[in-house]
């Protein structure tokens, strides 16, 4: 039990009323809890204020200049600001969880999700139970586990300010002492990690996503940007490698200098350098189908590195990035030995077949420019044609279709598109708009059915070819018109190739 009184102090006046919780939902009330009532994007938490009554809401939070009309015998609390307030109010409420321990707030359109997973599992081996906050879900992190059944699932990268802080708490209680948060541009925009005090930020990389939401690159950008310029954060790590990185590296040495900012690169003398107090890069690298090994050169001193399990060079970069994070408070032995034990992150890059079947690579690609990475570090590893199984999610960004379309086109030499969660869109209206981006539309195979595609891929690549399924990854669902049905493209791939091959390959 809290008091109202005290969570709100320095807000505004309130009577002394105790509260066993907080929540943003209806759905989550329970008896004694303040329900926190704000406009939303879609619709306003007062519309759902009799099932918060009939739950045992005991009071309502709205903004003090909300002028809905509604009616209710529930105590009143009209909060300036609050929707900028729920975090720090949520903060206050579970006594200040990202004080506890160290946090690392991860940002940008590729790698947010393999990076926090790398940091709870180096965590873990380094000593610190890690945890994290992500698409894949909140919670302790057992590095002997799979990440995806252990999580509890949110539905969002980022949740809603109350469910990061009462998440960071729950993990503390369970014996997290380090964990990483999925910063989304969303979770920025609308104040979700506010309260949040960050020990490091992590920028990855700024490609095209998410314009359904911001009107431009440039907005998309500001949001991101925010977790550098506007939270509490002591260290910087920054992708030297993203023309976006190097404008944040510069618009942080001029705004917020007492922020140690760290670069890492893949190359070894990349732009940006001048702006770093300390630096990771790669001064050479070998990529092929059994890891990546490189020498490093960091402020830390000269290291050999090598990790046998994660293919690609935007892997690499990732490793780099987490590398950097660790270095602030770790001894480089023990970190990069960490890191050279990392494992895939489930629907990140997972490899099935390769020897005597086709490599089939299950990703999460599903901008442009992730597709286009995934496409172009994988084709080096084979000798034969490679093959893209890939679709576009509807009532998202249309403009980024056609460029979905053309970066397969341009990385592959045959296409299969095929559905990805057309929500309430027509499926041929995707897929029309999809070949709108290809200079030669009628060589792509169209195949509605996502298990067909694979199928069809699969019947004629041969050993030495490729085949990746992009768009799904980690995802165990398909949603279509409202509906979602179970559909795993790992489970489909390890299904089909059996199938193939008589038995399993993983």
């Amino acid at each position: 039990m809290k008091s109202l009184a005290e969570l709100l102090s320095g807000w505004c006046e309130v009577p002394d009323l105790q509260v066993k919780g907080l929540a943003l939902d209806s759905r989550q009330i329970q008896p004694g809890y303040a329900f926190i009532a704000v406009q939303g994007n879609t619709g306003h938490g007062l519309d759902f204020l009799a099932q918060a009554e009939k739950a045992g809401a005991c009071a309502i939070i709205l903004d003090q200049h909300d002028d809905s009309a509604f009616q209710s015998d529930l105590p009143l609390v009209r909060l300036p600001k609050l929707k900028n307030r729920v975090g720090k109010l949520a903060s206050r409420f579970y006594e200040h969880p990202s004080v506890q321990m160290p946090l690392v707030g991860i940002t940008g359109t590729n790698g947010k999700t393999s990076c926090s997973l790398f940091l709870a599992h180096c965590w873990n081996q380094l000593g610190s139970q890690g945890g994290v906050i992500g698409t894949l879900g909140t919670g302790a992190v057992d590095s002997d586990q799979d990440a995806a059944e252990q999580l509890q699932e949110t539905g969002n990268t980022t949740p809603d300010p109350v469910t990061v802080q009462a998440a960071l708490a729950g993990m503390y209680q369970q014996g997290v002492r380090h964990a990483a948060i999925e910063v989304s541009s969303h979770a920025m925009d609308q104040h979700r990690v506010e309260g949040c005090r960050f020990e490091t930020g992590l920028f990855t990389n700024l490609t095209q996503d998410h314009l359904d939401y911001h009107s431009s690159m440039e907005q998309y950008g500001e949001a991101k940007a925010k977790l550098f310029l506007e939270m509490p954060l002591q260290h910087a790590v920054v992708n030297l490698d993203d023309a976006f990185g190097i404008r944040l590296l510069q618009q942080l040495k001029q705004q917020r200098p007492e922020i140690t900012r760290i670069g890492y690169s893949v190359y070894p003398q990349p732009q940006g350098l001048d702006l770093c107090d300390r630096f990771v890069v790669t001064e050479q690298s070998v990529l092929d189908q059994n890891g990546c090994q490189a020498k490093l050169n960091t402020s830390w001193g000269q290291f050999d590195f090598a990790n046998q399990q994660l293919l690609a060079s935007f892997n690499l970069s990732n490793l780099l990035g987490v590398i950097g994070c660790l270095l602030l408070d770790f001894a480089p032995e023990k970190v990069l030995q960490a890191a050279s034990n990392l494992k895939p992150v489930p629907g990140r890059l997972n490899r099935f077949g390769g020897s005597e079947l086709p490599l089939v690579v299950v990703d999460y690609a599903h901008t442009p420019d992730a597709l286009q990475q995934v496409l172009s570090a994988l084709r080096p590893l084979v000798s034969g044609k490679s093959y893209c199984v890939f679709g576009c999610g509807g009532d998202r960004d249309r403009n980024k279709r056609p460029q979905m379309a053309a970066a397969a086109e341009q990385n592959s030499d045959q296409l299969v598109i095929t559905q990805d969660n057309s929500r309430f869109e027509d499926p041929a209206q995707i897929f029309a708009d999809i070949k709108t981006g290809l200079q030669q539309p009628d060589l792509a195979w169209l195949e509605p059915e996502r298990n067909q595609a694979i199928a069809k891929a699969l019947s004629v690549a041969k050993a030495g070819d490729l085949i990746v399924v992009a768009g799904k990854g980690h995802e165990d669902y398909l949603d279509i018109q409202g509906k979602k049905s179970f559909w795993s493209d790992l489970q489909a791939v390890s299904e089909l190739l059996q199938a193939k091959a008589g038995e399993q390959y993983v």
